[in-house]
């Protein structure tokens, strides 16, 4: 299966969208991986990893989440599956 680069995830609940992207197996969410923090912790790691705007640059920070698990359940689970399909990891 090819992995893509990035992918564009419209979230009109936001006013817009983001692009997620491929990380890395030496990006540091594999912290949050072993359970330290639980599955939250490993989701706004993962989350902070592969949100990118139009330049590949991170779009949201550790301080960013709680605001963000505040937001629209269907456009996290949207950006979450689009990231999950990018990083080939089980869709």
């Amino acid at each position: 299966m090819k992995i893509h680069n990035r992918e564009y995830v419209d979230l009109p609940e936001w006013g817009g969208g983001v692009y997620v992207k491929a990380i890395s197996a030496n990006d540091d969410l594999m912290i949050s991986a072993r359970g330290e923090g639980g599955p939250e912790a490993f989701l706004e790691s993962f989350l902070t990893k592969v949100a990118v705007d139009d330049d590949g640059r991170p779009i949201f920070t550790a301080e960013d989440m709680p605001a963000l698990m505040n937001k629209s359940m269907g456009a996290v689970i949207r950006l979450v599956n689009a990231a999950l399909r990018v990083n080939d990891m089980g869709l």
